[in-house]
């Protein structure tokens, strides 16, 4: 399992140059609160992607966190209290 700073360092290269991303995007923030291994954070950003092109804007928060429920979900994993906050802000 990767350490937040390689964490940090797969959201932050994971996500295609030329996919618009919002400034909003905090992927220290990411990588501290969600402990994922590489996989799972490429399958995050594809799913954050794709639900950020369905609604024709720029990926943001919401779409990667949404992505990282998706990935816990099929892990069966259970979020922390300060985990479900976070996602309850951007969600």
């Amino acid at each position: 399992m990767p350490d937040a700073a390689l964490r940090k360092e797969l959201w932050e290269s994971i996500v295609p140059k030329d996919t618009p991303v919002a400034g909003e995007v905090d992927a220290l923030m990411l990588a501290q609160a969600f402990e994922l291994s590489g996989a799972s954070i490429k399958n995050a950003a594809l799913h954050g992607a794709l639900l950020a092109a369905s609604e024709g804007v720029t990926v943001g928060m919401k779409h990667l966190l949404g992505g990282i429920e998706n990935e816990y979900g099929k892990q069966g994993k259970n979020f922390s209290t300060s985990q479900r906050e976070l996602l309850e802000a951007f969600l």
